[in-house]
This record gives structure tokens, C-alpha cells and sequence, in this order.
């Protein structure tokens, strides 16, 4: 049996070469209001005393693929601006540069996040039929999309914190609009005027757009947890992990596409 926290029901996986047994100790467990599951043969018994015994087994896979891929846009983002650009300081290293490839990660999460459900499809329409399984590295990837979907909103989370403390002209300048000074001069004394730096269209639609989308993540990764998701019948809980889900990942690449657009099209803007 799995132990979970206060509020949240215990989890019981029954693994057997006996289907009848089997179906019978599920059918007890539930009469006694365990959350059962049919973990196959018995050859997964010993995997199950293992993950048991084990530090956060299902958390070891999403968070080497986490891992992986902010070193992927880490190493993108400093080849791009250190080799190709040049002209970056190393003093921007440990907030700016990590800052600019959570960007890309969290968007790269989340399409592995919502990805295997659509793979998932494909299969069923190949098999003709919804009773055979998925191949086990899709149905292993099917049963991580919880942890994974909670580490993109944690990248989400500390992208937003590192933005709010390097949003300024100095390394948002796209965002803003060039400050305006005028030096005025009376009876033989200088006098500079400076005009604040307001933010563009694009930078406030950018700012926007993150923060929907930190907001609709807020609400997945809420639901996402047992105590809160069983207060939600199965049509609500699928409508916010699916038509959410959804409507999170185009907010994340209209906040990606709104940050670039003075990039890809300068002249413009």
C-alpha cells in the first residue's frame, strides 16, 4: 500500500498472475475506499516494494528531462550570445542568461507535457481499437506528464521571479521606449529633462500574455494534486488538464512570439 498525505486516499496497486484473485482483491480494497489499481503481472511486484522503499521514483525521469533540456537552451542561449553576438558580460550569467532559456524550456515542457496524449490517439487509430497498450516507453510517459507538468510550472515560476527583477530599458530595451533627454539652457545653467521610459505595445501585450499563462498554470498544477482534483468531478477536471492545458501552451507561445517580434521585424517597431 502507498501511503499519501493527510486528505488525500491511499493508493493500494495489486499485482497478479491470478486475473479472478486479482479482480477480487480490487473489487475489497475499493469496498473499503483505497484507491486500487491493477498493476499487472507479478513480475511488477517487486518493482512495487522497490518504488515503496525508493526516494521519489516517479520523480528521478521528468527531472533528468527538466534538467536536460534547460541545459539544451542554456548552452543555445550562451553559444548564441558569448560566440555568435559577443559583447555579453559573464556578470549577466547566473540571473539574465538563465532567464532567457527558462523561456524556452517551459515552452519545450509543455509540449512534452500534452504531447503523449496526441501520440496516444495515433496509436489507437493504428490498432484500430482502445483495448491494446500503448508501447511501454509511451505508457511511461503517459504516467509522467503529472510530475513533468508541475516542474514546467516551477520553471514558469522562477522565470516570472527573475523577469520581475531584471525588468528594466537596460535589459528589456525592446519592451520600452527610448528615454528622451532635453537640456535646456537659462541664464547660463544647464538643466536636463528626462522623460520616463514608458513600455511599448508589444512589451505590456508580453507581460500580459506571461501572465495569463502563469495563471492558467497555477490552476493545472492546483488541480493536479489528489486532495484538491477529487473536490472536481471527471468532466471539470478533464476540462481544466485538457481545454486549459490547451489554452495555457498557446498563451506561452504568444508570450514567446510577442517577446520576438521586435527582433524578427526591427523596421517596424
Amino acid at each position: 500500500m502507498q501511503s499519501t498525505t493527510a486528505g488525500e486516499p491511499h493508493n493500494i496497486f495489486v499485482a497478479s498472475d491470478h486475473t479472478i484473485a486479482k479482480d477480487k482483491v480490487i473489487a475489497l480494497a475499493r469496498e473499503m475506499n483505497f484507491e486500487s489499481f491493477n498493476a499487472g503481472s507479478i513480475r511488477a511486484a517487486r518493482r512495487l516494494e522497490t518504488d515503496t522503499k525508493s526516494l521519489f521514483p516517479q520523480w528521478r525521469l521528468p527531472v533528468l528531462v527538466a534538467l536536460v533540456i534547460l541545459c539544451i537552451w542554456l548552452t543555445y542561449i550562451l553559444c548564441m550570445y558569448f560566440i555568435k553576438y559577443g559583447g555579453t558580460s559573464w556578470e549577466q550569467l547566473f540571473l539574465n542568461m538563465v532567464n532567457k532559456a527558462l523561456g524556452p524550456s517551459v515552452i519545450t515542457m509543455l509540449a512534452i507535457v500534452y504531447m503523449p496524449s496526441n501520440l496516444a490517439c495515433i496509436f489507437q487509430l493504428a490498432y484500430a481499437t482502445r483495448e491494446r497498450r500503448f508501447p511501454t516507453w509511451l505508457d511511461r510517459w503517459m504516467l509522467s506528464r503529472k510530475q513533468l507538468g508541475l516542474l514546467t510550472f516551477a520553471l514558469a515560476l522562477c522565470h516570472s521571479m527573475f523577469t520581475i527583477i531584471l525588468v528594466s530599458p537596460a535589459y528589456f530595451s525592446s519592451w520600452f521606449h527610448r528615454a528622451e533627454i532635453r537640456v535646456s539652457t537659462i541664464h547660463n545653467q544647464t538643466r536636463f529633462v528626462f522623460h520616463d521610459n514608458l513600455m511599448k505595445g508589444t512589451g505590456e501585450l508580453a507581460a500580459l500574455l506571461g501572465v495569463l499563462t502563469l495563471f492558467c498554470m497555477s490552476i493545472l498544477a492546483i488541480t493536479s494534486i489528489p486532495a484538491i482534483g477529487n473536490l472536481l468531478n471527471w468532466r471539470e477536471w478533464r476540462f481544466i488538464q485538457s481545454k486549459l492545458g490547451t489554452v495555457t501552451l498557446l498563451l506561452a507561445i504568444g508570450h514567446v512570439v510577442t517577446v520576438g517580434i521586435p527582433f524578427w521585424m526591427p523596421q517596424t517597431l
